[in-house]
């Protein structure tokens, strides 16, 4: 893994090294996500799930607890030398 991913897992991650797809800015708009909300589940919170895609390599899904019941957040991220950028973000129903 990427030295920007062990800072995630170590929490060490700053604000400024969270960076934003122009997909997820148009994706946001439609799914009524807060980019500051995400930003601040990847800063601050604990994920309850999170691993490599092997549809995307190189790309990873962070699941976090929704604030709608029954519900999980999925953020999808991608990594350079320096950020961690997010995709996307979508709620997914918890089977």
């Amino acid at each position: 893994m990427s030295k920007i991913i062990d800072k995630f897992i170590a929490g060490s991650l700053s604000s400024e090294q969270i960076g934003f797809t122009t997909h997820y800015h148009k994706r946001i708009m439609e799914r009524e996500i807060n980019r500051d909300y995400i930003k601040n589940l990847i800063l601050n919170e604990d994920y309850v799930d999170f691993y490599e895609d092997l549809k995307q390599k190189g790309d990873f899904k962070i699941i976090y607890p929704s604030e709608n019941s029954g519900y999980q957040l999925v953020v999808v991220v991608t990594t350079n030398s320096t950020n961690l950028v997010v995709k996307t973000a979508y709620e997914q129903k918890i089977r």
